[in-house]
């Protein structure tokens, strides 16, 4: 179905390889977000290493109103250039 297809085709797990410690690629996450499993958690851990900052809370983009996590993600991008 097309569903099946939509969700195959944009399943991380496919690009495992790829995204496995890539120093291009950063993620922050909140491990209480309702759209993860526990497993899930588990593969980005394991998928992004360091390059992932793990929040125990703040749901789904609920913790971004947060001084500390709105600071992390900008320290995440470099200074454009002048």
């Amino acid at each position: 179905t097309d569903r099946e297809q939509l969700l195959g085709a944009t399943d991380l797990v496919q690009s495992t390889g790829f995204l496995h410690d890539n120093p291009k690629v950063r993620v922050q996450m909140c491990e209480d977000d309702f759209l993860l499993k526990a497993e899930d958690v588990a593969w980005f851990r394991s998928t992004f290493g360091t390059n992932l900052t793990a929040y125990s809370e703040g749901g789904h983009l609920g913790n971004l109103h947060r001084t500390n996590v709105q600071e992390t993600l900008v320290r995440q991008f470099p200074a454009a250039p002048r």
